[in-house]
């Protein structure tokens, strides 16, 4: 008689229940993030989030984006205007700040953080990462709490959970159609790119990620024409999707702004002389901060709104990073790539919340090097599907070189570099498994 191997038998056994499996980790996460938030009496705005919460509660109450450096202070372009219309647009309905609207954005959190996961084990699916590492990567999302604070808290407001939904299935979209035997027609590809456009005033860093990986599915399947094609369409419906908001920011300020306001003098409080080789890099940035930052400063926004109001701050402080990175390339070069190191390994001082800040750190640390070293070793293997994951890991964060960084920054991507931690972690551990039985065989040790 033929004998079932233990190893099919946990495959199927695996394959069958799979879905439960997910369904019982995904459940407890939601449990665990809403225990979270009741138990903590987080169910209040985000203080981080001020300035997310003041534009928000301007659109519910007068229709306008407005105030984002306190009441009174005026239009706003500190932020994409998706983001604080939606969480505007459920205070209007359900009130600024109350329990129920405050419960609604975090649910609509939760459902991207779901999506997010989905869309992440769909495309690890299709990079031919086994069901136990996925298994554990969606477990560790769910139940390993990271970053619960932004999960639960931050992304009620701020737009770091619909960017990792956006991220992750971007991917998977790309990769099916990557796989076809076909290559993708021309209407699926401008459906990909009026896709990023769609989404430019949401999240600029995914729509970033949606346009890279559009051209270069359309490089790989259909060369050169197909990817300058693309380009072209994608550029076209950029402006298109965008001349809107620049007009209206015309209108208001005076000029054209056609992504945010706040860039100048952001970029500002990352280079400059003192940013180089400070003493303390927190102490620095700080002294920065309290320097130029209108948020809660009233001396800065009255500097500003001498100035002409946010439009002209903005444009002095681009200005002035300008000339100091036209004069100082090599302090700009040391300060982009200690900008890259910090994003992706941040300090501990990144990590805002009280509780378990080593821990925390050492995730997620340990997440980046397994992700980025299954990210080397699969195209050191020229198996060139991984090309969009290392977009998916890099062109969102690309923007991000330019300021200082922060684990919010991060997050979009860790839901990916997770599904490639875990597939690692289980290839290696077969390989040591394999290694010691081995050994054990040659020893003449019996298992």
């Amino acid at each position: 008689m033929r004998t079932v191997g233990w190893r099919p038998l946990l495959r199927q056994h695996l394959r069958l229940r799979f879905p439960l499996a997910v369904a019982a980790v995904a459940s407890a996460g939601v449990v665990l993030r809403v225990l979270w938030v009741l138990q903590g009496n987080r169910l209040q705005p985000e203080p981080g989030g001020a300035e997310m919460f003041h534009i928000a509660r301007a659109f519910a109450m007068t229709g306008r984006l407005a105030d984002a450096y306190g009441v009174g202070t005026g239009p706003t372009a500190h932020a994409t205007p998706l983001m604080p219309m939606f969480s505007g647009t459920v205070y209007r309905l359900f009130g600024v700040g109350t329990p129920l609207s405050q419960f609604l954005l975090l649910s609509a959190s939760l459902v991207l953080v779901g999506v997010s996961i989905w869309a992440a084990n769909a495309a690890a699916r299709r990079l031919s990462i086994g069901r136990p590492a996925r298994l554990a990567a969606i477990a560790y999302i769910a139940l390993v709490p990271v970053y619960i604070h932004l999960e639960a808290h931050a992304f009620r407001l701020w737009d770091g959970a619909a960017a990792a939904a956006i991220i992750a299935a971007c991917l998977a979209v790309v990769l099916r159609l990557d796989a076809a035997a076909e290559p993708p027609s021309w209407i699926k590809l401008l459906a990909l790119v009026a896709f990023g456009a769609a989404i430019l005033l949401l999240s600029t860093s995914a729509a970033v990620m949606v346009f890279g990986s559009a051209l270069l599915l359309a490089f790989r399947r259909r060369g050169w024409w197909g990817m300058a094609g693309t380009g072209a369409a994608a550029a076209v419906l950029a402006v298109l999707v965008l001349l809107p908001w620049a007009l209206r920011n015309e209108a208001v300020f005076g000029e054209k702004i056609w992504t945010r306001s706040s860039f100048g003098y952001i970029s500002a409080e990352a280079f400059y002389d003192g940013a180089v080789h400070p003493a303390d890099i927190q102490a620095e940035f700080q002294a920065r901060v309290a320097e130029i930052d209108p948020w809660l400063n009233p001396p800065v926004v009255r500097k500003m709104q001498a100035m002409g109001g946010e439009a002209a701050y903005s444009r002095h402080w681009t200005s002035q990073t300008k000339r100091w990175v036209a004069a100082h390339p090599a302090g700009t070069l040391y300060l982009v790539g200690r900008h890259a190191v910090q994003l992706y390994f941040p300090p501990r001082w990144f990590i805002i919340t009280p509780r378990c800040v080593a821990l925390k750190q050492a995730a997620i640390w340990a997440v980046t090097l397994l992700a980025f070293f299954c990210l080397g070793r699969r195209l050191w293997r020229r198996d060139w599907r991984w090309l969009y994951v290392a977009a998916a890991l890099i062109l969102p964060e690309m923007q991000y070189l330019l300021v200082l960084p922060s684990i919010r920054f991060l997050y979009p991507v860790t839901t990916l570099m997770t599904f490639l931690a875990c597939d690692v972690a289980f290839a290696e551990g077969r390989r040591a498994a394999a290694w010691i039985a081995a050994r054990r065989g040659r020893s003449g040790v019996s298992p």
